[in-house]
This record gives structure tokens, sequence and C-alpha cells, in this order.
């Protein structure tokens, strides 16, 4: 807007971009979920196996 290029093409192209970056956070995002989803999975199932292990010994 600064430089006032209102040409309908760089502003397809900027638009484009901009949609490109969503996509990108997205897909990012979701990878990131993914991975702590996992890591908490992970996280609890090491509780509730140690805490057998624990009882299992006595």
């Amino acid at each position: 807007m600064l430089s006032e290029n209102f040409d309908e093409a760089t502003l397809n192209a900027v638009a484009a971009k901009i949609s490109d970056h969503g996509n990108e956070h997205c897909r990012l995002y979701t990878e990131c979920y993914s991975a702590i989803e996992e890591s908490s999975k992970a996280s609890a199932d090491a509780v509730v196996l140690g805490a057998c292990l624990r009882y299992s010994l006595g």
C-alpha cells in the first residue's frame, strides 16, 4: 500500500504469497501439535508403566 502499486497482477501475487504463508503456518502448527500430542502420550504411558513397575516390585 505504501508503494501505491495497485496493479492487479501485483495484488494477486501478494495475495497468493499471503495465502502460501497461511498454508505453511497451518502445516507447521499441525506438525507441532501432532509431535506434542505424541510426546504427551509417551509421557503418560511412561508414568503408568513406571507406577505398574513400582507396584509389581513392591
